[in-house]
Formats: structure tokens, sequence, C-alpha cells
């Protein structure tokens, strides 16, 4: 999983924390109640503060959760087989069948098999959200084999919310909490790259369906501008987790599932 907040600015753009001076009244010690300090350590958990401050310094945190093994996995020798282990909050280790010894990697944050959702989504989305109202673009995407568990750990199930429902109702908590310093609108936009076609999923048939695809990626890099956005994809005002949530299982079912 990556998660990324640019700090990159076209030449002459003001930054975040010139406009914030100019612009945005907050009350003393408002950034001290960023959520994301709060995240404690753990014996395989890296505490909040300390992400926050790597994601503040280099822009980028890579995290990588470890599935459970399956079944089959299990069957054949379960414990004894296991390839991947994570040692620490920061490093893990990986001991192919074939080799003689084990390789260790570090990671930003590392999950075992026994972290929570909440666990990964305070040390992964909640970081990204925290710059986000900031002012910074930011990028939260899962990377993974098929069945490492990408959509368990963005959408979940209802009973263990991932990645995404937890950050959009905490994203509502927090601009609730911003009533008389901040007006922050929300706007939500879904699309797909399927085929080397970029296609918007929130189009609701007759001809502006027709015009939904093959989008194009353009740049607007003058004062004031968007930088870099998808041409004629939709934006639909939301004003709550809910709506944000309803929008994506409408999306999902456009999605070029099975078509070639």
């Amino acid at each position: 999983m990556g998660c990324g907040c640019s700090k990159v600015l076209p030449a002459g753009r003001p930054s975040v924390e010139e406009l914030r001076k100019k612009f945005v009244v907050d009350s003393p010690g408002q950034a001290d109640d960023d959520p994301a300090n709060a995240v404690p350590a753990g014996k395989f958990l890296r505490s909040g503060a300390s992400l926050k401050g790597l994601i503040e310094t280099n822009a980028v945190l890579v995290v990588v959760r470890v599935r459970p093994l399956s079944k089959k996995e299990k069957e054949k020798g379960g414990d004894a087989n296991e390839a991947v282990k994570v040692i620490n909050g920061q490093a893990l280790t990986i001991k192919p069948p074939d080799a003689a010894s084990e390789r260790q990697f570090s990671f930003d944050a590392c999950f075992n098999a026994d972290a929570s959702q909440q666990d990964v989504y305070d040390r992964s989305g909640r970081m990204v959200l925290g710059k986000v109202l900031d002012g910074y673009n930011g990028c939260v995407f899962a990377y993974g084999q098929t069945g490492s568990g990408k959509t368990f750990t963005m959408q979940g199930t209802p009973d263990a919310p991932g990645v995404i429902p937890r950050l959009c109702a905490e994203l509502f908590e927090r601009i609730r909490a911003f009533e008389g310093r901040r007006h922050v609108a929300v706007h939500a936009s879904m699309c797909e790259i399927y085929n080397e076609r970029l296609n918007d999923l929130l189009t609701r048939g007759g001809a502006d369906e027709a015009s939904s695809r093959d989008l194009k990626i353009r740049e607007d890099d003058g004062l004031g501008g968007k930088g870099i956005y998808v041409d004629g994809l939709s934006e639909i005002a939301v004003d709550s987790g809910e709506a944000v949530l309803a929008l994506l299982a409408d999306g999902m079912k456009r999605r070029g599932i099975g078509r070639a």
C-alpha cells in the first residue's frame, strides 16, 4: 500500500503554508489535535506520531500488510512453511522455499496477519487525511497480486470496514469540527483505466455515458489552476460518508470486469 501527499508546486504558485497564513484562522493548538498524534505504538505497530513525521518529511509512506495463510496453505504445512514474517512494526523477512536463508526488508510500517482494520487505517489513510485537510493533494492506493487482500484492506466488510469507509467517516467528522473556522466542500469522482482507456464510472446512461469513455488527462498549471486533472470527469457534491459509499457502490456496477 502506498500513501502520499504532494508538495511539488509549479513556478509562481504560492505554497499551502503561505495561503494558510493569509486566509485561514485556526484556534491555537489545532495542529496538536490531529487524531494521528494519538495513534499508539505496539509490539508490531509504529506510533502515529512517528509516521506523521515521516510523511511531513518524505511526502510518501509505504506500508505492507501480510495476509493470513489460506486453508490450502495451512493444509500443506501451515506456519512451518510461512515465507513472510513480520519481525517488528517496520521490517519483515522473506524466505522462499528454495532459499538457504531469510532476507530482511524495511518499510515505513508493517502489519502482520493479526493487525486489525483500524490498525491499518490509523497508520495509512489517517496520515494522508490530515495532510489533505491542510490543503495538500493526497493519494492512498493498494497494490498486490490477486488474492493478497487489497479489496478487504481498502473496502472491508460490514463488520470490518476498510480504509475507504473509515476515511470517509472521519473526513466528515473533522469537517464538522471546523464549523465557523473553515469551509470545506467535498466532491466525489470515480474512474477506471481499462484496456488503456480512462472511463467515468459515475455517469448514469444516455448521451452522457457515451461521452464518459476514453477521457483525457490534462494539466492546468496556471495560478490557482487545477493542476493535473481528468478532463470531463464528473464531480458530485457529497455531504456525508454514507453518500460517498453510495456513489462507490453505484460506480462499482459499471466497472469493466470480464470485458476484453
